[in-house]
């Protein structure tokens, strides 16, 4: 049974409207995948918990690797950056960016975000009609001095 991915299983083109000062239009694509990427750690996942497993264990990896930069720990700084990449057909991270939807926290978390997420594994491509294809995916990237303090006090 293929829940939430067979639900799309044709590919459908939407145009969604987002609301600006300007009310420009947004075109969207989606696609339905057979398979989602498949990252280290996930290879006994099916389904719909194979994009659930993707998410957690790439989130987990990101925060793993986080170095509060110290222009915002001085100055107290806390936010999340949305990162956008792609998983390539050979299934390596390309494209790492910034999201449209990230406001700019600024004092340096973008750019460790960035970093953060260019570090990812490699893993096996989506897969669609049997063929691997391209994921672009967007990641939150939490910063939050609790969590920072925590994770120097523990090393």
């Amino acid at each position: 049974m293929k829940t939430i991915l067979s639900l799309l299983l044709a590919a459908v083109t939407l145009n969604l409207h987002a609301q600006t000062a300007d009310t420009m239009a947004v075109p969207v694509t989606f696609v339905v995948l057979d398979e989602a990427p498949l990252f280290p750690g996930c290879e006994g996942a099916e389904d719909e918990e194979r994009i659930t497993c993707f998410s957690e264990k790439a989130e987990a990896f990101v925060q793993k690797l986080l170095r509060y930069p110290e222009q915002a720990r001085k100055s107290r700084k806390e936010g999340v950056v949305f990162v956008s990449f792609t998983v390539n057909t050979e299934g390596r991270i390309e494209n790492v960016r910034l999201n449209q939807a990230s406001s700019a926290p600024g004092y340096g978390l973008e750019e460790e975000a960035l970093r953060a997420v260019a570090l990812l594994p490699a893993m096996l491509p989506a897969r669609l009609a049997n063929k691997p294809v391209a994921f672009t995916y967007t990641i939150a990237v939490p910063f939050r001095l609790e969590k920072a303090a925590k994770g120097s006090a523990e090393k």
